[in-house]
């Protein structure tokens, strides 16, 4: 089992001339604190113009912070928003953050919320996933090719040789916000980790997945079997992941454990079956 810590930077009201100051601060001397304990990943949120509920809207920028203030740990973008940036800025902005990590990134895509984070970019709510699945097929091979040229529906460029490349060959691990219970199981589907955040229970993604395997009906016994065993294993390592614990919960360990250990019980009974 890995441990993370994971920021929306969330500020509620009332706010002084300081807070978003003293919380991105503050979150660093933690991040610091984090990598010295031997905490595995920390993650960040990309959102936009949601008062209150996450002041996360550079990311990449927190992250290259961290990174220099950190040794080990891994940093994660949970997620990149690919329905408000241009792919090959994602590219771009993700290989820079790789190199300078020594390849320490973890970079999860995502769609992004609704018509508040939306609209302002001129993206309707009801194209976002497929805006996603299409910036998702234009990203990933900037990481490797020299020359590459993309023509879709919501996207189009010239061929370029889309510069830096990542540090990390071909590229860094790639993960999915699975809000969508469907998209758990695809997520195994397309080789990428699914980032759950507890939307779901275990019951209903263990349910989804074995359903799910009627689209795959040249799979032998054996396969199906490991392609159920891959999709449990991403739940039950990162359904549960984010107990953000700061500094002030340090003492506090002895007992979180115990919880975490109950959960991990629960939720492997529940996707073991």
């Amino acid at each position: 089992m890995k441990f993370g810590v994971f920021y929306e930077h969330q500020l509620p009201r009332p706010w002084t001339q300081n807070s978003e100051y003293e919380l991105f601060q503050n979150s660093l001397a933690q991040v610091e604190l984090a990598d010295r304990l031997g905490y595995d990943y920390i993650w960040e949120v990309e959102h936009h113009f949601l008062e209150e509920y996450s002041h996360s809207a550079s990311p990449e920028v927190f992250l290259a912070a961290a990174s220099q203030r950190t040794k080990q740990i891994r940093l994660g973008h949970g997620i990149v928003q690919l329905t408000t940036n241009q792919p090959h800025r994602v590219a771009e902005r993700v290989a820079t953050l790789d190199l300078i990590s020594g390849g320490r990134v973890e970079l999860g895509l995502g769609e992004g919320a609704g018509p508040a984070e939306l609209h302002p970019f001129g993206v309707r709510v009801r194209d976002k996933r497929e805006r996603w699945e299409e910036a998702v097929q234009a990203i990933i091979p900037m990481f490797t090719l020299t020359s590459w040229e993309f023509h879709g529906k919501y996207h189009d460029f010239p061929a370029r040789n889309v510069v830096p490349k990542p540090y990390q060959k071909p590229h860094p691990p790639l993960w999915v916000a699975c809000s969508n219970i469907r998209t758990i199981a695809e997520a195994g589907q397309w080789g990428m980790g699914a980032l759950g955040f507890s939307f779901v229970s275990p019951e209903a993604a263990k349910a989804d997945a074995v359903t799910r395997l009627v689209d795959f009906p040249n799979l032998d016994v054996r396969t199906k079997a490991e392609y159920k065993d891959f999709v449990a294993g991403q739940i039950n390592g990162f359904l549960r992941l984010f107990y953000v614990l700061l500094a002030m919960a340090v003492p506090e360990i002895p007992r979180l454990q115990d919880v975490l250990s109950h959960d991990l019980s629960e939720l492997q009974r529940a996707l073991r079956g």
